[in-house]
């Protein structure tokens, strides 16, 4: 396994070089105006086979199972749970928690839904059974040491983050909070954790979104856009928690939506990519959107290429969903609506804060999957269905990757 594990670095580092002198190459010649892109293409792709081949003869057929096998576990990505050639592993993880409110009744938004009068009944019990779940998820997703950094949406407001970092299974961890009230008329948010050992916040902000409605003369009511910068040692990640508006009008009437929001987030990385093209950031969240999708794919640049070409980013999730993978099961169809969206200044990092290839997962063990009736078997074990009380987790499974700090 460990040898197996030692061939397979050999290959991703030595593809991680063909990609850094094809960067540059491709900077010099675009600075000096002789930038021709059928020549450049032509290269990249003889270079890209000679990759592939390099890397295919230094993997077994058994290693080639454990990364690509219908297994979740970290083990079949790595030599061993924690560390990789001696270097501590980091799970960043996104979970959408699936409404979690309180049972107090708030003047500033619309909880009559989530109430014990409500017809959803929902009173103490219930919401702590729901804190008990969601803190069994964020312990052991990626590993058993649980997520060191991990956004979330559907958080009614802070008091819920605080009731959830108490919970028995979290207390160790120390997480430590970022949230912003939103505009959102469903009273819901997004937040970000992170463990206070391991990084030190540098700032946090709410973006606001611009233009929501176009057509209209009504006030933007959708989530805002968090950022968070967080520091170690002597780097720093930033990173942003999105929960883009829903598809309940319809895929494409509501399409104008979560476009105006990609369109405001990727304002927002043009600007740090001005100040330094290798700036470390990570999108994150649920974006009601696939990785094929325009608001993915054509707004925010993002795809499986790990050759920068236009400032692009690098969707790790993208080969989970031609791999017929999903977080969200929606009539009869698996969504992979949940995504984790990495900048090339940590694809292609040589310090720091670095991206483990193949790290990107969906965290569906069977205890968070639905058993019956049998049409429903595998999806999510939600919380709700409709008003029905379910008791499970959430209508959504969590992503991770992996980091790792050199």
């Amino acid at each position: 396994m460990l040898d197996a594990a030692k061939k397979f670095d050999a290959g991703t580092t030595f593809i991680n070089d063909i990609n850094l002198l094809l960067r540059e190459y491709m900077r010099i010649l675009y600075v000096c105006s002789t930038f021709n892109f059928a020549k450049m293409r032509r290269i990249i792709f003889v270079l890209k086979i000679t990759s592939i081949l390099f890397f295919l003869t230094c993997n077994t057929t058994t290693h080639h199972q454990q990364i690509f096998g219908d297994s979740t576990t970290k083990n079949e990505l790595i030599s061993t749970p924690l560390e990789e050639q001696g270097r501590k592993l980091f799970t960043i993880a996104f979970y959408n928690v699936e409404n979690l409110f309180d049972t107090i009744d708030s003047p500033d938004t619309d909880d009559s839904e989530f109430l014990p009068t409500s017809e959803k009944q929902w009173n103490t019990m219930r919401y702590k059974d729901k804190l008990a779940k969601i803190s069994q998820v964020i312990s052991k997703i990626g590993d058993d040491d649980g997520a060191e950094i991990i956004g979330l949406c559907e958080i009614e407001n802070r008091r819920v983050l605080e009731d959830l970092v108490k919970q028995p299974l979290l207390q160790k961890s120390h997480y430590a909070i970022v949230h912003y009230e939103s505009p959102d008329k469903r009273g819901i948010d997004v937040a970000l954790l992170y463990k206070e050992k391991e990084f030190t916040l540098v700032n946090s902000r709410k973006i606001s979104i611009d233009d929501f409605n176009p057509n209209d003369n009504e006030e933007p009511r959708t989530r805002d856009i968090l950022e968070v910068r967080l520091a170690k040692k002597n780097d720093s990640l930033t990173f942003y928690v999105v929960h883009l508006p829903s598809r309940k009008e319809g895929k494409e009437k509501s399409e104008f939506r979560r476009i105006a929001v990609a369109s405001q987030l990727r304002k927002e990385i043009e600007n740090l990519l001005l100040q330094n093209l290798s700036y470390k950031f990570i999108v994150m969240g649920d974006f009601n959107d696939e990785p094929t999708d325009k608001s993915i794919i054509q707004v925010l640049k993002a795809d499986d290429s790990q050759i920068d070409q236009d400032r692009k980013l690098f969707n790790p999730m993208y080969l989970l969903k031609q791999a017929g993978k999903g977080t969200y099961f929606h009539q009869g169809k698996w969504e992979l609506i949940d995504n984790i969206l990495i900048s090339d200044g940590i694809l292609f990092s040589q310090k720091g804060f670095q991206y483990v290839n193949n790290s990107a997962d969906i965290y569906a063990p069977e205890h968070l999957k639905q058993q019956k009736p049998e049409k429903f078997k595998g999806a999510p074990h939600r919380t709700f269905a409709g008003n029905r009380y379910l008791g499970g987790y959430s209508d959504h499974f969590g992503v991770y990757i992996y980091l790792k700090f050199k």
